[in-house]
């Protein structure tokens, strides 16, 4: 490595590495970055490994960002992802979208709604005054990958 950089850029600096040896590398990295005040700019598809990695991220499609993001902070944005389950899915979506709500997904089992945390109550109050019975409603766990591939959807 350079003498003491500003800037140092990886990419895939875990490729082809076992278990310990991505360990080894990822508290390097860190430990580097932190004592030395040094940025670290790391290309790779790993994501979930990227996640362990980084306190922000950049989402990159077709040459342009598409999102950053701060990966440790929770309380990044006041929206949030959660994950509605039901009898009746399809009029539970219809009734969301009725009332102004953002559908982020849908399949025969869940809705994923994206919305303010203060909005959870008035939802579920919503729902049941149209006589859908809800089995969860649950603030969904997202990672990097989650997040990546909901951007890539064209």
């Amino acid at each position: 490595m350079l003498k003491d950089p500003d800037v140092l850029v990886l990419d895939e600096p875990t490729n082809g590495l076992d278990p310990e040896g991505i360990y080894e590398v990822r508290e390097y990295i860190r430990k580097i970055a932190n004592e030395k005040n040094i940025t670290v700019l790391i290309s790779s598809h790993l994501l979930d490994e990227l996640e362990k990695m980084c306190d922000r991220a950049i989402i990159i499609k077709k040459g342009e960002i598409i999102q950053f993001m701060d990966l440790h902070d929770d309380k990044q944005e006041k929206q949030i992802t959660y994950v509605l389950e039901g009898l009746d899915i399809e009029a539970a979506q219809k009734i969301l979208l009725e009332n102004g709500y953002h559908v982020v997904s849908q399949d025969r089992q869940e809705i994923r709604i994206r919305i303010d945390t203060n909005e959870k109550n008035d939802v579920a109050k919503l729902l049941v005054s149209h006589n859908i019975v809800m089995t969860g409603l649950y603030e969904a766990c997202e990672t990097l990958e989650d997040t990546f591939l909901e951007l890539m959807k064209d």
